[in-house]
């Protein structure tokens, strides 16, 4: 619930009426019936009313707001831009006399009467790009001045301007990989952010480019990576000759790390021993001179980060009036990243040119020829890896063994290589590495046409021709011999409909029968859902990359073939959802196969040809006939033949993309309070004493997945209770409540409930939950449920509560 200003015209009238303000009264009232009887005289809105008199009472702003004028509701990251109006709007304690306005520094366009205004004027080119600035000056009816002039919203609302219009703003702008920004990208100083003892040049980034090539990764659970390859620019400090050499321990990336943003202090702290930004050597009061003396942590004021998260500035005090500053700029997402295939007729041949095809092209025919290579993926990773995703057959040439015909994989060309892809754009090439992954043909590699699989090299690198500006499109070319080039045009695979989390769909989701959809000799009624709900609250996660998960949280539909009780119990492997997976549609034939031991949709005993007997029969894949899917990915009906006349058929359902998916915390000062009834705070409150002593509280985050996971990340300190043993202040997390359950998290919005599963896991405070204040850790539930008063539509705003006993109502304020 997020509190709003509001304004009383009976109070107004009540102080208007006191007797301080009766002379006032006569006079205005006086005046007002002139101006209705045609007479002389000036309204509220003018600055010449005749003087009442003071009433000894300065006036004041019970609210004020500031937003670009199209917008509905003001907001602390407003936008506007060159053209576009800017508005104040505010509202006084008494009547005032017409206020005087200025945004910018600008006189405004003043509208309104008695104690409700508004203020606006068009931005124009003589505005400098940043945060508007406005001031109010205002005077009461009777002539008494303000204390001083007003020129800070109430609500905390703000306006930035960018002529040309503003980025964006992410939700977490530092999550991505960074890398120095070139020229001038590093550099030491007498002050924060000078450069002007050292910085480093162009001459400096060519000598240096294994340490312009390192990345500075910050991910989405708060971890942190250094990677820097083969080699780093490594000083003389750590064992070097301030050259390019073998990263050194522990600046090598093998820190356990994590990173921790206080955007209050303007700090970003990065834990783990010898992970750190820009330079190695650079930590708090001192420039390293041992690695053995490298600090647990490095803490970084930062100076700059861009709203749209792609620039950052950060500087550290190694000594008194010694400061390194490093600019830093994120990685963009390769245009590379996704699935392709080759672009059908015309997508790959050879020729005396790159490009050319003269000698040979794949034509219509040989794409029919040849379908199970023309179905062939290749996937590159957003996170640098690459995939060659085969299926159960591909193009087998003789030279592998083949006959030239559809076939199993021949390793190391079968997908089995860890690979990864690289894209130098200065150069145009592509350069795959890892033994046997290739583009297009696997024969066809620098300098030569394979004759076995034994040669085939640890990497080959293509010659980038073209690549479109949307990404869709890329063809490349390989030089096998003097004169002899293969080129391939690939087509990027458009995002998967089966792309998202599904479930089974309710009652009559699965069953089995005779032919393949059929259910007439068993199928799941509404008491099977009711009794299995540990089944049906399943997830079957395809990503966009071609990955599928089994999402099962802490209890699945266990049967005795699994050594279970035929009843809800712990997921046994390999059907636990442990298994690296993936998927493959085949939409032309109808089928999806899912490849990964133990992966499986809606029962994992129906496998192809059987029902399974033990958990260690579990198939490496299972392909399903799939029924039906709608045109709008959001049902689908597949079904397994598990032995002659015996299919298990499953209907399933798109689960939409959740408002709460995100990381979310409590909203500062009144997120957090008690009281007799939900949404009450009348017997306790956070105010803004609390938010700052229990800071290490407000930054504890309560993550939704968008899988349906739910987790709680507290970093190295939280709130800790007397009743977990904690002296009610700041310390390392307890268990269970200390992030370290797998949980999940299910909405349901009819209901308007959230329950968290997961023993520990909880929103806003670990000690409320269902029925009781907790007073030991070894009382904690499995689940809670929340009723939800408030999810605003953006998906910013949550308030949920809790009732901890009767009548005593624990609620929470969420961003």
């Amino acid at each position: 619930m997020r509190s709003q200003s509001s304004v009383s015209y009976l109070g107004w009238f009540q102080s208007f009426f006191q007797i301080n303000h009766f002379g006032s009264v006569l006079a205005l009232s006086f005046t007002l019936f002139l101006s209705a009887c045609g007479g002389g005289g000036s309204s509220v809105t003018e600055n010449d009313l005749p003087e009442p008199g003071p009433d000894g009472v300065a006036p004041t702003l019970t609210s004020v707001a500031l937003l670009q004028s199209q917008e509905r509701d003001s907001s602390s990251d407003g936008v506007a831009k060159l053209g576009q109006s800017i508005k104040v709007d505010f509202t006084s304690s008494e009547a005032i006399m017409l206020p005087e306005v200025t945004i910018n520094g600008v006189a405004a366009e003043v509208v309104g009467k008695i104690n409700t205004w508004s203020a606006s004027r068009e931005m124009t080119e003589s505005d400098v790009d940043g945060y508007v600035t406005f001031n109010i000056s205002f005077v009461d009816v009777s002539g008494v001045s303000a204390e001083s002039d007003v020129s800070e919203t109430t609500d905390g609302s703000r306006v930035q301007y960018c002529a040309e219009g503003c980025v964006d703003p992410v939700e977490d702008p530092l999550v991505g990989e960074w890398m120095l920004d070139g020229a001038g990208a590093a550099g030491v100083g007498p002050v924060a952010g000078s450069m002007e003892w050292w910085s480093a040049d162009e001459a400096v980034v060519a000598d240096r480019a294994c340490w312009f090539d390192d990345i500075f990764l910050f991910s989405k659970d708060g971890t942190f990576n250094n990677i820097q390859g083969d080699e780093t620019w490594v000083e003389a400090w750590q064992g070097g000759t301030d050259s390019c050499g073998a990263p050194v321990a522990p600046h090598d990336g093998s820190a356990s790390a994590s990173w921790a943003w206080d955007e209050d202090a303007g700090t970003l702290t990065i834990d783990g021993k010898g992970a750190h930004l820009g330079l190695a050597k650079a930590v708090n009061g001192e420039e390293l001179s041992s690695s053995a003396s490298a600090p647990e942590s490095v803490t970084y004021q930062i100076l700059t980060l861009t709203a749209d998260g792609t620039s950052l500035t950060v500087t550290v005090e190694t000594a008194p009036g010694v400061w390194w500053t490093f600019n830093l700029a994120k990685k963009p997402v390769s245009p590379f990243v996704g699935n392709w295939k080759l672009d059908g007729a015309g997508a790959a041949g050879v020729g005396p040119v790159a490009g050319s095809m003269e000698w040979w092209s794949a034509d219509e025919s040989v794409v029919a020829d040849r379908a199970c290579w023309f179905d062939d993926v290749f996937s590159f990773g957003s996170d640098g890896t690459f995939n060659n995703i085969q299926g159960d057959e591909t193009w087998v040439e003789a030279w592998q063994g083949g006959s030239d015909s559809c076939a199993a994989p021949v390793a190391p060309h079968d997908g089995s290589a860890d690979a990864t892809f690289t894209h130098d754009e200065t150069a145009g090439t592509l350069t795959i590495t890892g033994k046997g992954a290739h583009l297009g043909l696997a024969k066809a590699v620098n300098g030569e046409e394979l004759s076995s699989s034994a040669s085939a090299p640890d990497s080959i690198t293509y010659d980038i021709l073209t690549l479109t500006a949307d990404g869709m499109n890329l063809t490349v070319t390989v030089e096998t011999a003097p004169g002899v080039w293969w080129t391939f045009n690939l087509a990027k695979v458009p995002p998967s409909p089966l792309a998202g989390n599904w479930k089974l769909d309710g009652a009559g989701s699965a069953g089995v029968g005779p032919v393949a959809g059929s259910m007439e000799w068993w199928s799941a009624d509404a008491t099977v859902v009711a009794d299995r709900a540990c089944w049906f609250d399943d997830r079957f996660s395809f990503g966009e990359d071609g990955s599928f998960t089994n999402i099962l949280g802490d209890e699945t539909w266990v049967e005795a073939w699994q050594g279970g009780a035929d009843g809800c119990g712990t997921p046994v492997a390999p059907h636990d959802g442990s298994a690296p997976a993936s998927f493959y549609y085949d939409e032309a034939a109808g089928q999806l196969t899912l490849t990964g031991k133990g992966a499986h949709l809606g029962l994992p005993k129906a496998v192809n040809g059987q029902e399974l007997s033990s958990s260690s029969s579990a198939p490496d894949s299972v392909t399903y006939d799939v029924l039906t899917l709608s045109a709008d990915g959001s049902y689908m009906s597949v079904t397994v033949e598990t032995a002659p006349g015996v299919w298990w058929s499953f209907n399933l359902a798109k689960v939409p993309v959740s408002a709460l998916a995100g990381s979310w915390a409590l909203d500062g000062e009144g997120a957090a309070g008690v009281g007799p009834t939900e949404g009450s705070m009348e017997w306790w409150s956070a105010d803004a004493s609390v938010v700052a002593d229990r800071a290490c509280w407000f930054d504890d985050a309560f993550v939704f997945g968008d899988d349906g996971s739910f987790s709680n990340v507290m970093g190295d300190e939280t709130w800790v209770e007397a009743w977990q043993g904690g002296a009610d202040s700041c310390a390392t997390p307890v268990a269970p409540h200390d992030g370290s359950s797998v949980g999940s998290f299910s909405y349901d919005e009819t209901a308007g409930t959230i329950t968290i599963d997961g023993r520990g896991l909880y929103l806003g405070l670990p000690k409320a939950v269902n029925g009781s204040e907790l007073s030991s850790s070894e009382s904690a539930p499995d689940s809670i449920v929340y009723n939800v008063l408030t999810a605003t539509s953006d998906g910013k705003y949550l308030t949920v509560s809790v009732e901890a006993a009767p009548g005593v109502w624990w609620t929470f304020n969420l961003a």
